[in-house]
């Protein structure tokens, strides 16, 4: 097996370092990699705790789990890595961490000395995206690592079946996100405890915390809002002839990628619509464009219905944030890759379309509905799930002792 992934870890390297020339990410993802030791030259974080993110998505499950220990614990050393450019580049300023780092590429001389260099007492990784170089380098030295977030399916390959188990073996402890992960597991033969999601803690704080938008505020005026997060290509093909049609709907629509070509190819298919950073109050629109990243967490308080988008993509994006606020929530029809949204669906916390038909009838419905008695439902739920960070916190007694 070991020889098999160090012939992928050079293939996967290579491809990488092709597609650099001519992909963004790919090349900051080279470039990262190569500033690694001056970003580490004059940094002492020995004795550190360390959280492993893949990208963007993964930090957010944990960001306020960073932040409750920076805040108790304001003497320990926190280091945050990310595998893709994703995440780093939007979190490389991330203040409550020591430092923010690519994670170096599972070549074994450079994943141990990087390890070395750092001396971690406790690690963290998040969700999945095992490494098995590293994983093996902090067993062999005796530093806890704890998986958090934890999501395992039943249907495993063969051969990532024996290498998943090899890395499986590495964790001190192991943490999933509900039964059927807990199950699948244990069929792999390892054992876990359950733990909701951290994003309910965090999303808990993020709507409770006081929030006012000028721009918002006044484009929403006292209309019904819709707002339709993390949306893509795909998505506007089922959001635009209602958008055309119901004028009497403030818009809200926040694209996944915020770049230039994507900004462009959005204010193409609405051109009609505002941009958030030129945002005009005479001009009387009903469709706004989030040209900027980190506000779609706080955008749903002012909304009356959410779209989630990615289901006409890979996979839906995440549910959490639209239904903290216990809003009715409409997604596509791609979410087999996603065990939150099948739970969220199950127990009729959201709304499947497959066309835009579809989507028209549900926002019609919705509309003309009362959803108090839902609303009610979610977040009775919500509330059962917001004790996470206090339990990892007393798991954490198990391995090392903080502020110390």
């Amino acid at each position: 097996m070991l020889f098999v992934y160090s012939l992928f870890l050079k293939l996967y390297y290579f491809c990488i370092y092709l597609f650099s020339f001519t992909n963004k990410k790919a090349e900051l993802w080279l470039n990262g990699r190569k500033e690694l030791k001056n970003r580490l030259n004059g940094h002492s974080l020995n004795d550190c705790i360390w959280f492993h993110t893949s990208s963007l998505g993964e930090f957010e499950q944990v960001s306020y789990l960073i932040e409750t220990i920076k805040l108790k614990f304001p003497n320990e050393k926190i280091l945050v890595t990310f595998f893709s450019p994703s995440g780093f580049e939007v979190k490389r300023n991330f203040k409550f961490a020591d430092e923010v780092l690519y994670l170096p590429f599972d070549f074994k001389d450079s994943i141990e000395s990087f390890i070395q260099t750092i001396k971690p007492k406790l690690v963290f990784w998040v969700r999945y995206e095992f490494w098995l170089n590293a994983l093996e380098k902090l067993k062999r030295d005796e530093i806890p690592v704890i998986l958090l977030n934890g999501v395992f399916r039943e249907n495993t390959s063969l051969f990532y079946k024996s290498y998943l188990k090899k890395c499986l073996s590495c964790f001190s402890a192991i943490t999933v996100i509900n039964e059927v992960s807990q199950l699948n597991l244990k069929n792999l033969g390892f054992s876990s405890s359950i733990m909701y999601d951290t994003r309910f803690s965090r999303m808990r704080q993020v709507a409770q915390s006081p929030f006012e938008d000028y721009v918002i505020q006044h484009f929403v005026q006292s209309d019904k809002v819709v707002v339709c997060g993390s949306i893509w290509p795909n998505d506007y093909k089922i959001l635009k002839s209602s958008i055309q049609s119901r004028s009497d709907i403030r818009w809200i629509l926040v694209p996944h990628e915020v770049d230039a070509h994507s900004l462009h190819e959005v204010c193409i298919q609405f051109p009609s619509a505002q941009k958030y950073s030129q945002y005009i109050e005479s001009e009387n629109v009903n469709i706004l464009i989030i040209d900027c990243i980190g506000l779609l967490a706080r955008l749903y308080r002012y909304a009356d219905i959410a779209y989630v988008g990615g289901g006409f993509n890979k996979v839906v994006h995440s549910l959490i944030e639209p239904l903290t606020y216990s809003l009715p929530t409409i997604i596509g029809p791609n979410i087999k890759k996603s065990e939150e949204a099948q739970d969220f669906l199950n127990i009729g916390f959201v709304h499947q379309i497959q066309t835009k038909d579809e989507f028209k009838e549900v926002l019609d419905t919705l509309l003309s509905s009362n959803t108090n008695e839902m609303r009610k439902s979610k977040e009775i739920y919500f509330n059962q799930r917001t004790d996470s960070i206090n339990k990892i916190l007393e798991l954490i007694k198990d391995f090392v002792t903080l502020g110390k």
